[in-house]
């Protein structure tokens, strides 16, 4: 990769996790977005948890914005997670 393709990726990652409402540095939601609302969206836009599909984590998986998520996926009877 060249400089300037590496710095693109880190311009529109940067862009992307604003955009969504979540902190590029941190990884937290800004206090006016959802942070379930917000991960989804950094999901929608590539950008993906080493452990999996956010809304299948214990610390989202009961926030509506995750619910309806599965629900639209077939997997609203999955069971919870354990914490690891």
């Amino acid at each position: 990769m060249t400089d300037e393709g590496f710095l693109n990726y880190v311009r529109k990652q940067l862009r992307d996790f604003r955009e969504c409402g979540i902190d590029p540095v941190s990884g937290l939601a800004d206090s006016q977005h959802d942070a379930a609302e917000g991960y989804i969206c950094i999901e929608n836009k590539g950008w993906y948890e080493d452990a999996g599909p956010i809304c299948t984590q214990h610390w989202l998986f009961d926030k509506p914005a995750c619910v309806e998520w599965r629900k639209e996926r077939g997997l609203e009877h999955m069971p919870k997670p354990e914490w690891k």
